[in-house]
């Protein structure tokens, strides 16, 4: 009884200190770079940025103590930009492997924690087309 007192308890505090994860939409194209929003408050000071994939967390870009670390995964190494700042996360050189949901945990120094998700969409540039101009003469 007293065990599952504590654990209601403790869900009603997870569930009122973290907000309702909310999932948006970028777009980038295939060799070009995107810059993934955080949607931190402006008025935050981050102490902790986890920028993650897949449903195991897979930590692509952190900023923990201090701390900054891009250089987690090999298939993103040498592509990440962390704004510390801001918390937002550019991947420059995308690739279709880029097209995926990417998900964003942040806390200030206050101990006020935000997350979200994007999805992320990865299109191929159009080419410039090309206009042919046809004239033609009619002869009576």
């Amino acid at each position: 009884m007293k065990l599952e007192v504590l654990r209601g308890l403790i869900l009603q505090v997870v569930l009122t200190a973290t907000p309702v994860e909310t999932v948006r939409g970028a777009t980038g194209y295939l060799g070009g770079s995107v810059t993934l929003a955080s949607g931190a408050d402006p008025t935050w000071n981050l102490a902790l940025i986890e920028w993650s994939i897949f449903t195991n967390f897979t930590w692509i870009a952190t900023y923990r103590e201090g701390e900054e670390n891009i250089d987690r995964v090999d298939r993103y190494k040498g592509r990440l930009n962390l704004n510390t700042t801001t918390g937002d996360l550019t991947i420059h050189k995308l690739t279709k492997e880029d097209n995926m949901v990417y998900t964003v945990d942040l806390v200030n120094t206050l101990g006020k924690g935000n997350s979200s998700s994007i999805h992320l969409t990865v299109n191929q540039q159009l080419q410039q087309p090309t206009i042919q101009t046809i004239s033609s003469t009619r002869s009576a």
